[in-house]
């Protein structure tokens, strides 16, 4: 009887660890399914890390086409203030123009080759062709001020609309402008003390 005891103890611990015995589980069926749970939470913490990154993404998009159109109106405004500065004896010339009345470019051709333009027509010529650039770079609100702020002083202002970023979801549009002062020394004058 001895051996029929141990037989039926050893079967009794078999069917235990096999899970063949009633009403019992194994340890490995509760880790399964502890396992699924841990994974289902991983994966939720994946994508809540994911999409943080995407929206992180966008906002570097964002304040990276900003900084672009930024770029692209200093650009601007230094290329009309080198204009002028070439062509100072008709300064005011760039200030008479309105910018908003400008759609393209139709200057005459005598300036576009050098034969018989005054002065004041290649002001209108660089103006005219200036404006026309300057619309073809920026979204379509783009509005441009030329003013004359003093003695030798001129202020040009561009402003443009553009999606707002602190708020991708609506449709809101922000508000931008670059203000640029600018002198110029009039046709043959020594510069001012203190002026680059």
């Amino acid at each position: 009887m001895p051996l029929r005891a141990e037989f039926d103890a050893r079967s009794k611990a078999m069917a235990w660890r096999t899970g063949d015995a009633p009403d019992q589980r194994t340890s490995s069926d509760a880790a399964g399914g502890f396992a699924l749970i841990e994974v289902l939470v991983a994966v939720v913490v994946l994508s809540v890390g994911i999409l943080g990154v995407l929206a992180l993404q966008l906002n570097a998009l964002a304040y990276s086409h900003s900084a672009y159109v930024t770029s692209v109106a200093s650009v601007q405004a230094m290329d009309l203030e080198e204009r002028m500065r070439a062509n100072s004896a008709a300064a005011d010339t760039y200030t008479a123009i309105d910018p908003d009345e400008i759609k393209a470019i139709d200057a005459s051709d005598a300036c576009q080759a050098g034969d018989g333009c005054s002065a004041e027509a290649l002001a209108e010529y660089d103006m005219r062709r200036w404006v026309a650039n300057t619309r073809r770079l920026f979204p379509a609100t783009l509005k441009i001020s030329l003013e004359t702020a003093g003695a030798g002083v001129y202020e040009l202002v561009l402003e443009w609309h553009e999606r707002d970023r602190d708020d991708m979801h609506d449709e809101d549009e922000a508000t931008r402008s670059l203000r640029y002062l600018f002198r110029l020394d009039k046709a043959g004058a020594a510069p001012a003390a203190g002026a680059t």
